[in-house]
């Protein structure tokens, strides 16, 4: 749910309201209490539902940012950080009702009173006043406005550490349609854990077909020449860019024996079986 709602343009909320609508018959906020969330999931899901209906009837462009009410929100969520307001839809609130353009001035604004990245901030165990779940949101909410390629990094290495494989299947299938970005991941991935996704993907133990489709959509972008992020530019193995331009280098890739063959393997599979992807 978190992949699907944090962090997404009110146009594309909007867009599954009505596709919900028009398939249901009833909009998204009519069903919110009935699906099986943690409160703060189903208060954040309320949230950004009901502001995306909001935004739709207004007029002001979404990335037009108000300088007065970034300096209340960082002044408010230092607070509520510090824990003088110990709330959680206090920090639901402020995060989510907010613009991405909005968010990211806000973590800007908020590093240099603190000195401290908001998202880690917010991640770090000593937030212990927030519910895991609402830190889990409002991380992926700060990383989706400042480094969306860092955020997908870590969804991705989260996924791969899990036993079930679903998560993996749906956030690598979600993220490779767009192949900019995708090879942006790929290439913060490597240099953050040393190795190409594809051969990641490739010793997991999740069936053969599975394993071939999922290498398939890792070895997408990086058919050409790339060169995977390292340690050293970002410090401690944290492969963040500071200006969140993309790290793309022309070099020669070697992948092992093992993705490669599957990479052949995958040129004599009928069309139809790489089209079914879309349709997980």
């Amino acid at each position: 749910m978190i992949d699907i709602f944090v962090g997404r343009d009110p146009r594309d909320i909007q867009l599954l309201d009505m596709s919900h609508r028009r398939v249901h018959g009833e909009g998204l906020v009519s069903i919110l209490d009935d699906v099986d969330v943690s409160d703060p999931i189903r208060i954040a899901l309320k949230i950004i539902v009901t502001e995306a209906s909001y935004h739709q009837h207004q007029h002001q462009h979404p990335e037009v940012v108000d300088l007065a009410l970034v300096d209340r929100d960082v002044d408010d969520l230092i607070e509520i950080r510090q824990g003088r307001i110990a709330d959680d839809n206090a920090l639901l609130s402020i995060i989510l009702r907010r613009s991405l353009s909005h968010i990211h001035r806000v973590a800007v604004r908020y590093k240099l009173k603190s000195g401290v990245d908001m998202d880690r901030d917010f991640r770090r165990g000593q937030a212990y006043q927030f519910h895991k779940d609402t830190q889990r949101v409002v991380v992926h909410a700060i990383r989706s406005a400042v480094d969306p390629t860092y955020r997908d990094c870590m969804l991705l290495k989260d996924a791969l550490g899990r036993r079930d494989p679903t998560l993996l299947a749906v956030r690598m299938t979600r993220m490779h349609w767009y192949s900019q970005h995708w090879h942006q991941v790929n290439a913060a991935l490597w240099g953050h854990s040393g190795y190409p996704l594809p051969d990641q993907v490739n010793s997991t133990r999740h069936g053969e077909l599975f394993r071939d489709l999922m290498v398939s959509m890792a070895q997408v972008p990086i058919l050409g020449d790339f060169m995977p992020v390292s340690r050293a530019q970002y410090g401690s193995g944290d492969p963040r860019s500071p200006s969140g331009a993309p790290i793309v280098r022309q070099a020669a890739v070697e992948m092992s024996p093992a993705t490669n063959n599957i990479i052949r393997s995958l040129k004599s599979l009928p069309s139809r079986l790489l089209c079914r992807m879309k349709t997980m």
